[in-house]
């Protein structure tokens, strides 16, 4: 369940990463145009801003236990299994 949380919640971010990027490039903010200033819009900034600290708590999480991110191209190293 926590994996699809992560997964979810990575795409979210990407979603509102790629919103803003487009706001500081044309000044259109999809999100507003799609639900303006209402309860809806505001649920979605929301659900970015939740997917967001999500995304850095797992970071944290895995930095702190001392799991390297991969870089492009490299295989991620087997966890070994705990008995």
């Amino acid at each position: 369940m926590r994996r699809i949380i992560t997964l979810i919640s990575f795409f979210l971010a990407i979603i509102g990463a790629i919103n803003w990027l487009v706001v500081a490039i044309t000044r259109f903010d999809f999100v507003r145009w799609s639900f303006g200033r209402s309860l809806p819009g505001r649920l979605a900034f929301g659900l970015v801003g939740t997917a967001g600290l999500t995304q850095l708590s797992e970071f944290a999480w895995s930095s702190w236990r001392g799991r390297q991110y991969p870089s492009f191209g490299e295989k991620t190293p087997e966890m070994p299994k705990s008995s």
